[in-house]
């Protein structure tokens, strides 16, 4: 059976893509099911991003501090009115820590035209 038309090659092109501008391919078996997110790169994020965050939290929670964060994106993940896209804009909070970042605010710039 042919299958040059099955949706799985143009899901190779454009991971294809992504990779070669500087994206990185995730592995399933890196993948929690539970919390719908690769827990590896949402830590070294966070602590890369908001190092004081993820020392609160591990002050408060010892060795579940990455459990507990997990937990918190999952919930804040799930809420129906917004979802994905809002939970990334506004991030959330955690009593303690304060409010945690999901997402890298970028500066509007004016692009100006010369007359």
């Amino acid at each position: 059976m042919n299958t040059d038309h099955h949706e799985f090659h143009l899901e190779q092109y454009i991971c294809q893509k992504l990779v070669a501008q500087g994206w990185l391919e995730g592995q399933s078996r890196q993948y929690d099911q539970q919390f719908a997110l690769y827990p590896e790169d949402v830590l070294a994020w966070l602590q890369a991003t908001q190092k004081d965050k993820w020392d609160k939290l591990v002050q408060i929670f010892g060795e579940q501090a990455q459990s507990k964060l997990l937990e918190k994106i999952a919930k804040r993940l799930a809420v129906a009115i917004g979802g994905t896209i809002a939970a990334l804009r506004d991030g959330l909070q955690i009593a303690g820590v304060g409010q945690i970042d999901l997402s890298q605010k970028h500066r509007k710039t004016r692009v100006t035209k010369d007359c």
